[in-house]
């Protein structure tokens, strides 16, 4: 094994790289090598490549620095630079909830103290999502059921994930081709039960799918049941609750946002 190997640390490196170390240490190698070329002329430029090296190579210079990121850096500076899901704000007057409910489309469940989809809409739901998935829809179906015809919403993919930005706002999130299916399958029916629907601005109607979408009971890829759950993810530099719908029989996750 080459030394490049050796010293090389493949969990904070590449994919893995944890953006706010490698800020935090390449400020300390500038002023560091600052400092040394001001005693030692010369010295500065060859101590600042060192330690750019060790960083490329490790992910850090300092020993113990993603620990301490996480620990001392503010919550709001780390989601700079994180890859959490991110909860898209809400308009004080309008709840994706009670809209659902006074269309009847949610209401109480059956043998639950809770809220489930209503018997007439999850029947044409699931009908429309066993004819849209055999079109693999894509996220460019999504941006034609959303109908942003004022053109503001940006459609992105960020590793498994496509997100839409809306004026440089994360606003909707799918973490797998299920969500997309889900939802491009949901526009077909909402519309006819919800009112309102022309009336909501394409980022309330992405919120108002994605509340729709924490309700399904069957998977839109593999028709295995969905379990709501909540796990904690760590990053490198911060560790965050998850609420995530997820079918049990592929683990294609059709619902997940940030729980703060």
């Amino acid at each position: 094994m080459g030394l490049h190997s050796r010293f090389r640390q493949p969990e904070h490196v590449g994919k893995n790289r944890c953006l706010a170390c490698t800020v935090v240490n390449v400020g300390i190698a500038i002023a560091a090598s600052a400092a040394i070329g001001l005693w030692v002329a010369g010295a500065g430029v060859a101590v600042l490549v060192g330690c750019l090296v060790v960083i490329y190579l490790r992910g850090y210079l300092v020993p113990g620095t993603p620990a301490l990121t996480k620990r001392y850096l503010p919550d709001r500076v780390l989601r700079w630079f994180g890859k959490a899901p991110t909860q898209p704000s809400t308009s004080a007057s309008f709840s994706p909830e009670e809209l659902l409910i006074d269309a009847g489309v949610i209401g109480p469940c059956e043998h639950a103290d809770d809220l489930c989809l209503q018997p007439d809409f999850r029947a044409a739901w699931r009908d429309r999502i066993e004819t849209v998935r055999e079109r693999d829809p894509g996220s460019r179906d999504l941006e034609r059921a959303i109908d942003d015809s004022d053109d503001r919403l940006t459609f992105e993919r960020v590793d498994s994930n496509v997100i839409a930005l809306h004026d440089n706002a994360t606003v909707g999130q799918w973490s797998s081709d299920a969500a997309i299916v889900a939802d491009v399958a949901a526009t077909d029916v909402v519309p006819s039960v919800v009112p309102s629907w022309q009336r909501l601005t394409p980022v309330e109607r992405l919120q108002l799918l994605g509340s729709l979408r924490l309700f399904l009971e069957t998977c839109p890829a593999c028709d295995g049941a969905v379990e709501l759950d909540e796990e904690v993810v760590d990053s490198c530099c911060r560790s965050y609750d998850v609420v995530r719908a997820a079918c049990q029989g592929c683990d294609a996750r059709v619902f997940e946002i940030e729980w703060t």
